[in-house]
């Protein structure tokens, strides 16, 4: 039997969920080296980075959950919204969750212990951003549905994504650009890995060449993650 394009992009969604895994195990241990080696700003990096990845291997489970229809989303938008730009549904409400869970932990390891910035903005609007979603679920849920609590919250969570995305790829340009030799690695690394992760989640739903996209992406983000050892 031929080796047909489904069971290719299911095989491929499967090794994203598993490399998300390894590189989870694989942070925390390098964040337990670090803390037995007495490095504070390395240990909190690599343990941040960690929940980035494990986040996003429960974000694909999910999805594959939902795919399978093991799981079912609880209603929290009315089946009659419309946004702007389209109509939402509870998968996209779950993506925005899981996508903050991830962004938060990473945004703090950047700009805490890479930038060491005392203000840290991306994260604080992470939070925002989540606590606005998880809000969502608590006041939208069976028959009380808020539309103008929808239109809030979808509008605070879409700018809060682009604001730390865009930011996060900036931030680690300009690393590349005015560091120099393990830090400029860092920077050209995670900055291309992000760029052909973002891409690869925009393609995703087109089949499986936006997973493999994806599948390189993470493991070049890996590879700057690694130049922090």
């Amino acid at each position: 039997m031929p080796y047909d394009i489904f069971a290719l992009d299911w095989d491929l969604r499967m090794i994203l969920i598993g490399m998300c895994i390894v590189f989870w195990i694989f942070t925390l241990e390098l964040s337990r080296k670090a803390n037995a080696a007495g490095i504070a700003a390395k240990k909190n990096y690599f343990l941040s980075f960690s929940f980035f990845f494990l986040t996003f291997a429960l974000n694909f489970a999910q999805a594959e959950l939902r795919i399978a229809n093991v799981i079912v989303y609880p209603k929290v938008i009315s089946p009659t919204f419309k946004y702007f730009i389209g109509a939402p549904d509870e998968w996209m409400v779950f993506t925005f969750l899981f996508f903050f869970l991830g962004a938060i932990p990473m945004a703090f390891a950047i700009e805490r212990f890479l930038l060491f910035h005392k203000k840290v903005i991306l994260t604080v609007l992470g939070i925002v951003a989540l606590a606005m979603t998880i809000c969502l679920f608590l006041f939208s849920l069976g028959p009380n549905f808020n539309d103008l609590l929808c239109d809030i919250v979808i509008s605070v969570d879409y700018l809060a994504m682009i604001a730390i995305t865009l930011s996060i790829l900036i931030l680690y340009l300009r690393i590349a650009i005015i560091s120099g030799g393990n830090l400029r690695a860092v920077g050209l690394l995670i900055f291309f890995g992000f760029v052909l992760a973002v891409a690869g989640l925009l393609l995703s739903s087109n089949g499986y060449i936006g997973h493999v996209i994806m599948l390189v992406g993470f493991f070049v983000v890996f590879l700057g993650i690694l130049q922090m050892k």
